[in-house]
């Protein structure tokens, strides 16, 4: 049980403090990560995460800080209008990059680089302009639309760029429905494109936030819906059901796996998602901690 869960929530939180819902300012996301990083927690934790407006500020608080090892970066690329817009902040965004990592070298690796797709820009566009930054994984934010599906393909087909996908927000058109979820979760995982997710994942298991009017996901319920797929080639209605689960019991921890009701999930799977499956964005390392400890799991995790 201990392995497993552990396994499957390694380095599985991006931690993002500076965006909503936690807004901290970035020294205080700074020094909250470094705490976490480098305690007890940090099994759970990966990178740092920093809109590329902000690289100068954060730079200057890492060489307060003198990290040992250097942080991990994921950088959120400029918002834009549309594509023309895009492309020309993509070109600043660069220079960015290249300055921070001559100014600040040994106190940060630039690891990730994380944009989204913006109107009236095709994914083969997208794919173009990303091909210059070459020593950082992209991540393409892709909008939930009926062509998600055929997005993938065309990431899949090229290859060196994954997938983003939204799983939360200020309102409830936000949140996709577990259908959705699943076919994501499939195709992503069926066509060998790296992915990610970001917001709405502070809790284990899946449940209803009655400020927003909306039912969340739960990135348990998200990652042995990975893992379980792989395992057993699930249908879309079938990873849906995993995410539709709001029973905790319904989950059971082994040394060398998990289960699902009656379907279980090998330490190779679970290994096979997570080469795919990058982890998802918070603003809250302490909200999923929580989580885990309220169901009797974060000892078992940290063991």
């Amino acid at each position: 049980m201990r392995q497993s869960l552990a396994r499957l929530l390694e380095g599985a939180i991006d931690y993002a403090g500076t965006f909503p819902p936690a807004r901290l300012t970035l020294k205080e996301t700074v020094g909250n990560y470094l705490r976490y990083r480098d305690g007890e927690d940090g099994w759970i934790m990966d990178r740092l995460v920093c809109p590329v407006g902000s690289l100068s500020e954060l730079g200057g608080l890492l060489r307060e800080a003198e990290p040992d090892p250097p942080a991990p970066i994921t950088v959120i690329g400029s918002p834009a209008k549309g594509a023309a817009d895009w492309k020309d902040a993509l070109a600043e965004d660069r220079r960015s990059i290249a300055e921070f990592e001559s100014e600040f070298e040994g106190l940060a690796e630039l690891e990730a680089m994380e944009t989204r797709l913006p109107n009236g820009c095709s994914v083969e566009e997208a794919i173009r302009a990303l091909d210059s930054f070459e020593s950082q994984e992209v991540f393409l934010e892709i909008p939930w639309t009926d062509g998600m599906q055929n997005a993938l393909a065309e990431l899949a087909e090229e290859g060196g760029i994954g997938a983003k996908a939204r799983t939360g927000g200020p309102d409830a058109s936000a949140y996709p429905d577990p259908a959705t979820l699943a076919a994501f979760l499939r195709d992503a995982l069926d066509m060998q494109v790296p992915f990610k997710l970001t917001a709405g994942l502070h809790d284990p298991i899946r449940h209803r936030i009655e400020s927003v009017g909306a039912m969340a996901h739960g990135f348990l319920n998200v990652f042995t819906a990975a893992a379980l797929h792989v395992e057993h080639d699930l249908t879309e209605r079938e990873i849906a059901s995993v995410l539709e689960t709001e029973d905790p019991a319904a989950f059971a921890w082994r040394d060398d796996g998990f289960a699902w009701r009656g379907l279980s999930a090998g330490m190779e799977a679970i290994d096979e998602a997570r080469d795919l499956f990058a982890g998802f964005g918070s603003c809250s390392v302490k909200e999923p901690l929580d989580g885990l400890a309220a169901l009797g799991l974060l000892e078992a995790a940290q063991a």
